[in-house]
């Protein structure tokens, strides 16, 4: 059987959320509504990439070549479909995006690691395992197009990282929906890559008309780009319209491993800053005369002087910043994994070391990584866990209440 398991569990923390209209601060219980896992024999690493959208959660599980789709019910969480490419390689689901009538799926791997973008649109008559409604390739490209992925509200512009490899320049295609809708496109609307740059597109998101752009090359330095939508649509450009970088950067923090965007903040994760790995969210506020090149607005850490990986994921949406820490112990389970919260002062954002919250898995495992990945959609949060029962993988959903 290749359906995977659902549990229901109890209230587990308490996050302090401040409601914006009045300023007050209210008690918000997070609760873990759904824990979902690969089949028990197959070492598909299911988990390694997560999307969610409203009532509509996706899972990657790329060493199997699936990913599976998710619908909230009147009685919960439960399995709609699998996908697959068809064929019989690994790396389908490596990254996975999500509206709510289409789904992004990536398999870097394919055509000789060229690699694919899987478009799937939902049905007149509802969500179903399904043949991809479109495929997504740029010919000649060796660089992994689909290794990151983001996709906008309405399901009509995909953007796909390809990652350099070999010292070669990485890439990030921009795909807009044709006028009939989703087709197999050979060639992207726009490739934005940075000329100071060998290596783009590890990470990429995407908020209004705004893209951003990850680079974490340990080699060369890392930065993070802007990518402003200009008036005529996407055009293919080697000028990012803002350059962020860290003001306390090192040469191997991974800055920009993990980045999010929503409205004017952006969030870069540096899991290893500073050397010990502890790791540290960066916060970027966009000025009020635009976007240009700036250090932080803040930095989001926690004060340990072991490595726990934060920021090898970073989610936002309004005043609420999520973090995950795969390498974070539990008790006496080494690398369990934990997610942490942090929410917008009444001033602005400012650093800090004390977090709002955190959750785990409440049936969590040593060395399971939860939080190696990470979505968030409103009150809703999903976490990839990818090495849950020896790389079989799990993913788990909480609603805040």
């Amino acid at each position: 059987m290749w359906s995977a398991s659902m549990v229901s569990c109890v209230f587990f923390t308490i996050i302090i959320v401040i409601t914006p209209a009045s300023a007050q601060r209210a008690v918000t219980r997070v609760k873990q509504v759904a824990e979902f896992t690969g089949p028990s024999n197959d070492i598909g690493e299911f988990g390694y990439s997560v999307a969610i959208n409203g009532n509509l959660a996706v899972v990657g599980a790329p060493f199997a070549n699936y990913a599976y789709l998710y619908i909230k019910g009147q009685a919960g969480w439960s399995q709609a479909a699998r996908f697959d490419d068809g064929t019989n390689m690994n790396g389908f689901g490596w990254a996975t995006a999500a509206s709510s009538n289409v789904i992004a799926v990536g398999n870097p791997q394919l055509r000789n690691g060229g690699g694919t973008v899987f478009v799937f649109v939902k049905p007149e008559g509802g969500w179903v395992s399904m043949p991809a409604t479109a495929q997504l390739t740029v010919p000649g490209m060796q660089m992994g197009l689909g290794g990151s992925l983001a996709i906008s509200p309405d399901g009509k512009t995909i953007v796909a990282g390809a990652p350099a490899a070999n010292g070669m320049q990485g890439e990030t295609c921009v795909f807009v929906e044709p006028a009939g809708g989703w087709i197999n496109v050979t060639e992207a609307t726009a490739t934005l890559t940075a000329s100071s740059s060998v290596v783009s597109g590890n990470s990429v998101a995407m908020s209004g008309n705004t893209i951003v752009v990850g680079n974490d090359d340990p080699n060369l330095g890392s930065e993070v780009y802007i990518f402003v939508k200009p008036t005529d649509g996407w055009v293919s450009t080697s000028q990012p319209n803002a350059v962020l970088t860290a003001s306390d950067e090192t040469q191997s923090d991974n800055f920009g491993y993990s980045v999010a965007i929503d409205g004017n903040t952006v969030v870069v994760g540096a899991p290893l800053h500073p050397n010990v790995g502890a790791g540290t969210a960066y916060v970027f506020v966009k000025p009020s005369g635009g976007w240009q090149n700036m250090t932080q607005t803040a930095e989001l850490s926690i004060n340990v002087n072991h490595p726990i990986g934060l920021g090898v994921s970073v989610a936002v949406e309004g005043n609420v910043i999520l973090a995950g820490a795969p390498d974070d112990a539990i008790g006496h389970n080494n690398q369990q994994g934990a997610v942490f919260g942090y929410i917008e002062p009444a001033g602005g954002w400012q650093n800090t070391t004390t977090t709002n919250g955190s959750v785990t898995a409440q049936n969590g495992q040593a060395k399971e990584l939860f939080g190696s990945r990470l979505a968030l959609s409103g009150k809703t949060f999903i976490v990839g866990a990818p090495d849950y029962n020896g790389l079989v993988g799990a993913a788990y959903i909480f609603q805040a209440q």
